[in-house]
């Protein structure tokens, strides 16, 4: 989808008053979310690794939601520690190991 309709996406939803939980997957989606003023940046499990994104995205003044998968305690122990290193408390842990319902 092209990121000008990302943005008129968005801005419907915050017209009518809805909160956004957006995966981003790099900065470049971090920014759109901070751009749009959505509600929560998801950090997704296979980018529990990727140190750089969860960091930038943790800078971003936007709460963290912190998909878990199936990854093991200490990959998750070391993405919240990341995440308040960087300065972010509003941090969300979204645990579903057997996929979404």
């Amino acid at each position: 989808m092209p990121k000008q309709s990302w943005y008129e996406l968005y801005g419907l939803c915050n017209e009518l008053g809805l909160h956004t939980v957006i995966s981003a997957y790099d900065r470049t989606a971090v920014d759109i979310v901070v751009d749009v003023d959505g509600t929560c940046i998801k950090i997704s499990t296979q980018n529990l690794v990727n140190v750089p994104l969860i960091r930038y995205a943790a800078k971003s003044g936007k709460p963290l939601m912190i998909d878990t998968g199936k990854v093991n305690l200490e990959e998750v122990a070391r993405a919240i520690d990341i995440v308040r290193d960087a300065g972010c408390e509003d941090i969300i842990i979204n645990h579903a190991p057997d996929g979404h319902p």
